[in-house]
């Protein structure tokens, strides 16, 4: 009986936070709840390597909407000294990052935020997997506070009347590459 009232309590959970990501997306805007594909990652970090973008100057990278932030943890095996910053309001991945986080000790700070509240200045490299809602109001905030030789990479969305520097094809998906 009590494992029964547990799984029926466990269960009610899940349904509430996925009711709750709906509704974050059908009406607030944000994005949904979706992970970029390994390789798309690995072309990502690749193009940065190999690109006249400014790899040596990167000390501090931030993923916007992180999910389970698996573009930080990507780099972090590649440049395991870097200053790895995920932000994820919605709480399901929020913990899906931290638990992640946790067992692959990672060293990636996961914090339940909203990106569009933080301070942006201190990074040399964002990732982001949003929509083109949020790209809009996010170019007047890369502009505000993005340092110049900021890198933005954008998967799908672009930023609004900003050309970008390079753009990657990797099967239906689109990376955008930027240089503030």
């Amino acid at each position: 009986m009590l494992t029964l009232i547990i799984l029926i309590i466990f269960l009610l959970t899940v349904v509430g936070l996925v009711g709750l990501h709906f509704y974050s997306i059908l009406f607030r805007g944000f994005a949904p709840f979706i992970s970029t594909r390994k390789r798309t990652i690995e072309k990502a970090i690749a193009a940065i390597d190999t690109d006249s973008l400014g790899l040596g100057s990167i000390k501090t990278v931030y993923e916007l909407g992180c999910g389970r932030a698996l573009f930080l943890r990507a780099w972090r095996k590649k440049y395991p000294e870097t200053k790895l910053v995920g932000l994820d309001y919605h709480f399901f991945p929020y913990w899906l990052a931290k638990i992640n986080n946790r067992q692959k000790r990672n060293r990636v700070i996961i914090l339940r935020k909203n990106f569009l509240k933080i301070n942006l200045q201190e990074a040399d490299l964002i990732y982001c997997y949003l929509n083109i809602n949020t790209m809009k109001i996010l170019k007047e905030k890369f502009l505000k506070e993005c340092r110049p030789g900021t890198i933005i990479i954008s998967l799908m969305f672009s930023l609004p009347d900003i050309k970008p520097t390079r753009m990657i094809r990797d099967g239906k998906a689109m990376l955008y590459f930027y240089k503030l």
